[in-house]
């Protein structure tokens, strides 16, 4: 079996979930014009993954079982993971291969130095971003492969396949990109707030530049730490290039009670919440922050 990440149906299927803040939710799509109309929709609580922590297939089955028959038993649909599960990267590789298998050697050592996990213990993804001669930028995506055996396992036991996977910051970088909201010349970041983690995604000329994600476990002060975690990520990622300025942020909050903080950032600095965005129409059955990469998952 090729690796998870790296499957890309011809066409997506209707149907995609999400595991985000203790709950399992999903939606069924059919399009009418331009417009999604969300023929059902599902939503349960459920205890989201840790990148270290995850349960066995035991206790997902009845949650995914039941989240299925509510959504009529459909045979194919796209996982959304959190963000936290991912590493993320831009490679250079000097002497690009030919061959498929040294490829995939050269992207699994890059993973494992980011991950710290054994190679066999690694699924990985990639795209080029530049190419010429031998030489190559590739944006690396790793995950540990046990998560992804569980889901897919724990989902073709109700006879649905999993074709797709990705994260939130990925299924939205998808549909900006395609819709034209980054900037060809300048900096922008898309920023991730959930019950338990922090996700940063820059992108540079539109092109994804610098991933970094953080989780948050026992007590802590949340909204005390986010401002940290999001000054010491500004003022590395300043370092990094240079002193690109960073034209805009977009920004997606799902966890409840937390304000966006917005004072974090220089006055130049556009700030827009996701929430207030056209990118596509559909049914208000479900929020923005939930609902756009759901629907990014099952574009066709």
């Amino acid at each position: 079996m090729k690796n998870l990440l790296e499957y890309l149906p011809p066409s997506m299927p209707d149907t995609a979930f999400i595991v985000e803040d203790n709950f399992l939710q999903g939606l069924r799509t059919k399009r009418k014009g331009d417009t999604f109309q969300i023929v059902s929709n599902f939503k349960e609580s459920f205890p989201t993954p840790f990148s270290d922590e995850w349960q066995p297939i035991e206790e997902i089955l009845a949650p995914v079982e039941r989240m299925l028959v509510a959504l009529g038993n459909p045979e194919r649909a796209s996982l959304i993971l959190p963000d936290s599960i991912f590493r993320m990267q831009v490679v250079d590789i000097d002497n690009y291969p030919k061959e498929e298998t040294e490829l995939q050697k050269i992207l699994l050592w890059q993973a494992r130095r980011t991950l710290g996990h054994p190679v066999e213990d690694l699924r990985v993804k990639h795209f080029i971003l530049e190419k010429e001669a031998n030489f190559a930028k590739v944006w690396l995506s790793a995950a540990p492969k046990e998560i992804f055996n569980i889901f897919e396992n724990c989902f073709e036991k109700f006879n649905c396949h999993i074709g797709f996977i990705t994260s939130p910051s990925m299924a939205l970088y998808d549909l900006f990109k395609e819709k034209g909201l980054f900037s060809s010349l300048s900096m922008t970041l898309l920023i991730s707030i959930t019950e338990n983690s922090l996700t940063f995604l820059f992108v540079h000329k539109g092109e994804p530049l610098f991933f970094r994600t953080k989780e948050f476990k026992g007590a802590y002060s949340y909204l005390e730490r986010i401002s940290q975690e999001i000054k010491l990520t500004l003022l590395y990622q300043k370092e990094q290039t240079s002193g690109i300025p960073l034209k805009k942020v977009f920004y997606r909050v799902t966890a409840d009670g937390i304000e966006f903080p917005i004072s974090e950032f220089d006055e130049e600095t556009e700030i827009v919440s996701i929430d207030s965005l056209n990118v596509l129409s559909y049914e208000k059955k479900m929020e923005p922050p939930i609902v756009l990469p759901l629907l990014s998952a099952v574009r066709e």
